[in-house]
């Protein structure tokens, strides 16, 4: 089930179909008792948790629907007028995503190599403008499903930040990825990224550090650190990309 400590929310969802929060057709999320990331040795079934694991799996809903512009033309417009993104061609190498408890924003995060930098941009996806966060709009979209959706840097979004701090704290897991079309589910996606939370050179190894400081840059060189770190992997990659100081 776990591979180097690493374990899905879809294997946890697999032995425990009836703990599973089910979507309302009226929600593009879910909403339901956060699940922590596990950590394990990495051999059979051999898992420790950091935490108890609480009665619910949470699920991003995903639509089928077209989106225009695409995320990927939306981002790297975005980034061609941060000074810190560099130049190149980008290069997206995976992406994940968490779930907001109260069901109304969307929370992505892509890793993306431009150039010889290493890149985490969080996403939020709203269905309406965010009062005083002008300066943080990545920019508009249209969904075929859901409508306009304004996305923001997920760094400056207090959802996205409390997902963050909620991961690290070990109270939530990425979300499992299932995609819907007509009210109905049409297709279970695997993830591109795996989530740990593991401690920090800061960290004494005792559980999770919680309050402090939430390190959550753009640029992973260096890679954050801190008491709690949240470690991404893709393929035969890994970063951190969060961490609590």
């Amino acid at each position: 089930m776990a591979e180097n400590g690493w374990l899905s929310v879809a294997a946890l969802a697999a032995e425990n179909p009836s703990k599973c929060h089910r979507p309302s057709p009226e929600g593009s999320y879910s909403t339901g008792n956060p699940v922590p990331i596990l950590t394990g040795s990495g051999q059979g079934n051999d898992i420790s948790f950091h935490t108890p694991v609480p009665d619910t799996v949470l699920m991003a809903i995903i639509h089928k629907a077209s989106v225009t512009p695409s995320k990927t033309a939306l981002i790297e417009a975005w980034l061609d007028g941060r000074p810190w993104a560099g130049r190149g061609r980008d290069q997206v190498l995976g992406k994940y995503r968490f779930d907001d408890p109260e069901g109304e924003v969307g929370v992505e995060a892509f890793l993306i190599r431009r150039g010889d930098r290493l890149l985490h941009l969080p996403l939020t996806y709203r269905g309406a403008p965010l009062a005083g966060h002008e300066d943080h709009l990545v920019g508009t979209m249209e969904h075929s499903t859901l409508g306009t959706r304004w996305v923001y840097d997920g760094t400056e979004d207090e959802v996205s930040v409390a997902c963050f701090r909620r991961a690290l704290n070990g109270e939530q897991s990425q979300a499992d990825l299932e995609v819907w079309e007509g009210g109905r589910l049409v297709a279970r996606r695997e993830q591109q990224v795996l989530l740990r939370v593991e401690p920090g050179a800061d960290g004494d190894g005792a559980g999770a550090a919680h309050g402090g400081r939430l390190v959550l840059p753009h640029v992973l060189d260096p890679q954050p650190r801190g008491r709690s770190r949240l470690r991404a992997r893709w393929g035969d990659q890994q970063a951190v990309v969060a961490a609590l100081s």
